[in-house]
């Protein structure tokens, strides 16, 4: 169960990460690029019509807007079924004469919600020479990102000393769809959700309208066209009207998702802001984003996905699948997106994954690390270093169960050891085989062999298995001479001690044998079977008819090939118990005689 644990620690550290402000600031990012992968779009028609006031307004002063312009638009909608003014009215302007007219115009339409502000958690109103003109107001404020002031939120309302402050667009929505704003205010009818995400249609007016003429679903009328009468009466029978800066020096030009190079970076008026939002929250044409459970459950399936990988494939293949994944995360984020509208978090669950990935690789390192210390430690008893290294950095060069290898089997064998065993007390006794197998063992592990098994005095090796090795049958040879020149310096170090002499016999032998783990349920040994085996056994044993202390086989003679450093002195044939033919035997000898 570690691996679960993992998964699920990277789970926790990624939610975690997710609500810090630096991922949160790139998961922001993530969404600006799904809107720019996405693109302008064209909705449905709309009943939000947008009237920015422009620079061909030509206005003799831009602060405060002139009243005048202002009662010169609102007198030509008189059929608007409400009226959305994105512009302050917190004090009456120089132009008395201005001030009078839009009162009287904004009294008449009787359906014109302004706009207030916020400021250290209080509404701001309109000032009280226009709000008795007003229907009602809501505040210009937007969820700014705390990213280069991007803003992707909208916001109905905002809690303030238990009561509901509407926004403008969340004001127009509740008067559109007639509910009692009273009851609205004090918390008792709901309305959507509080911050949705904006689905944005396009860039800034400014860049879209040369191309397509409008945004999203909603008409844009220029402000001086609106006051000169241009568009009928008619026009904006039952619309939602907003009314708003659009001169080039406003100061509420904010960054959206579309704030890129390849829309000249241009910033968007408040009012086409507002005008997106209400457009949005008419249609019901909300992003849909995954609930706190379903975000969890998301970062936990790619982390626990991420495990998986780790602990069912290697290194190479675990990373590639990994980045396989993330790649595919990502892919399906932009098409969920672009399709239907889905925002899926794409950069919590991309540290789950990451984290998870990491933490069980390097769990898998630690537990690999202490089990090849473990494998090392057991088959350094039995297999040269190299092999052994040779063997843990490839494990495919050898299978359980067993597989035919080319091999040269040894058998070596103390001569008149019973005799010794008998003359001997048993702690001595265990002293000299210890010696002796020490000493021959170093020299058959120092040519790379392997060795099969102890039998008392008697020592069973193997070269050529489990690293196949070209020359197996001359490291046996070498083997076999350091193995005599070496049991004669034990000879004069024993006989020194007054122990009787003892002389080692060793027999060769080349050919095909199945070489791997076997056994049984309880207990596996490395060794090798077959006639190779047999043949290299009965030939230690010959060397006692023909005097001889190191006999091999014709096949190893043949294999270990014309060296200088071996001699071979041919001895005959010896019949073998189960084979009908004899088997031609050879003396080796030091020096390449």
């Amino acid at each position: 169960m570690p691996f679960l644990l993992l998964g699920l620690l990277a789970v926790v550290w990624a939610q975690a990460m997710g609500r810090t402000s630096p991922v949160q600031t790139i998961e922001g990012r993530s969404l600006d690029w799904r809107f720019q992968f996405r693109g302008p779009i064209q909705w449905a028609s709309s009943p939000v019509v947008l009237i920015p006031i422009e620079e061909g307004a030509e206005l003799p002063y831009r602060s405060p807007i002139p009243r005048g312009h202002l009662a010169s638009i609102i007198e030509k909608l008189p059929r608007a079924a409400l009226v959305g003014l994105d512009i302050l009215l917190d004090s009456p302007s120089f132009d008395e004469e201005g001030d009078a007219r839009l009162k009287k115009g904004l009294a008449e339409m009787g359906r014109v919600v302004a706009v207030s502000y916020l400021a250290d958690g209080e509404e701001h109103l309109p000032h009280p020479y226009f709000r008795e003109a007003l229907l009602d107001r809501g505040y210009a404020t937007f969820a700014i990102g705390t990213d280069a002031e991007v803003v992707r939120r909208g916001t109905l309302w905002r809690e303030a000393d238990g009561r509901r402050l509407l926004s403008l667009a969340g004001c127009l929505f509740a008067h559109w769809k007639g509910l009692n704003i009273e009851r609205v205010r004090a918390g008792e009818i709901e309305l959507p959700e509080r911050g949705p995400l904006i689905n944005f249609s396009g860039p800034a007016n400014a860049v879209y309208r040369e191309t397509e003429g409008m945004v999203g679903g909603f008409l844009i009328c220029p402000s001086h066209l609106v006051a000169r009468g241009i568009y009928p009466e008619a026009f904006f029978e039952g619309k939602i009207v907003l009314i708003g800066s659009g001169l080039m020096d406003a100061p509420d030009r904010f960054r959206t998702p579309f704030f890129a190079s390849a829309y000249g970076y241009e910033k968007t008026y408040g009012v086409e802001i507002h005008a997106q939002f209400l457009d949005m929250l008419l249609r019901g044409g909300f992003l849909r984003e995954p609930g706190a459970v379903h975000r969890w459950l998301l970062t936990a399936i790619l982390a626990l996905l991420a495990v998986v990988l780790v602990f069912c494939f290697d290194a190479l293949k675990g990373g590639i699948g990994a980045f396989v994944l993330l790649a595919s995360w990502w892919g399906g984020g932009f098409a969920l997106f672009t399709s239907w509208g889905i925002v899926v978090p794409l950069i919590a669950p991309s540290l789950g994954l990451a984290a998870a990935f990491g933490a069980a690789t390097a769990y898998r390192a630690l537990i690999e690390g202490r089990e090849k210390r473990t494998v090392r430690k057991l088959f350094e008893k039995y297999l040269a270093p190299d092999v052994v290294r040779e063997l843990l950095d490839d494990p495919s060069c050898w299978e359980l169960g067993g597989k035919t290898m080319e091999i040269t089997v040894m058998f070596a064998d103390l001569e008149g050891f019973t005799p010794v065993s008998e003359q001997l007390a048993p702690q001595e006794l265990v002293k000299l085989i210890n010696r002796f197998l020490n000493e021959m063992s170093s020299v058959i592990w120092l040519e790379g062999g392997t060795i099969d098994k102890y039998e008392g005095d008697l020592i069973m090796a193997f070269f050529g298995a489990p690293l196949p090795q070209d020359d197996h049958a001359a490291r046996a040879c070498r083997s076999g001479l350091k193995m005599q020149e070496r049991m004669a310096e034990l000879r004069r170090e024993w006989q020194a001690q007054g122990l009787p002499e003892l002389r080692v016999r060793i027999g060769l032998h080349s050919g095909s044998a199945v070489v791997g783990n076997m056994g049984s349920d309880f207990r596996l040994s490395y060794t090798a079977m077959g006639d190779a085996v047999n043949l290299a056994s009965r030939l230690e044993g010959a060397n006692k008819e023909f005097g001889t202390y190191l006999l091999v086989s014709q096949a190893t003679r043949e294999q270990a090939g014309e060296r200088r450093e071996f001699a071979f002195r041919e001895l005959g044939e010896i019949k073998v118990k189960g084979k009908s033919k004899p088997t031609s035997v050879c003396e080796l000898l030091p020096g390449g005689g």
